[in-house]
């Protein structure tokens, strides 16, 4: 069975409502294993350094998915977490990659900002 390991590095220039800063937190997901992050606080440029393992069915066809979220619901501002962006990895690009492992950026969405991650495979 193969695994995914992701580091996830941060993200940038997360779109705000006006002048506020986000309280940021991304799901990564393979297939149906979903994983999540700490959220960081008043931020519109997160980093975080943590480190996941998710377990991957199909390494040529399936993808890291990767959405951002804002961290409403916790701070009992709103029922539910608005989306920031989203966006995916193929782990083709992984497998293709010299000795399985790739450093990604990719956009979130127009105007919503930046995500990086350093991805690597194990099969």
């Amino acid at each position: 069975r193969a695994v995914l390991w992701v580091t996830l590095r941060g993200a940038t220039e997360l779109k705000g409502k006006l002048l506020q800063t986000r309280d940021p937190y991304v799901t990564l997901r393979v297939g149906d294993h979903e994983e999540r992050s700490a959220a960081r606080k008043d931020t519109r440029s997160p980093e975080w350094g943590d480190v996941f393992c998710l377990p991957v069915q199909d390494p040529a066809g399936d993808a890291l998915e990767l959405t951002v979220l804002q961290n409403d619901k916790a701070q009992g501002r709103f029922p539910k977490d608005d989306a920031i962006g989203a966006c995916a990895v193929p782990l083709r690009e992984v497998l293709d990659a010299p000795g399985g492992a790739l450093e990604a950026e990719r956009p979130l969405g127009p105007k919503c900002g930046r995500v990086r991650v350093a991805l690597r495979l194990e099969l």
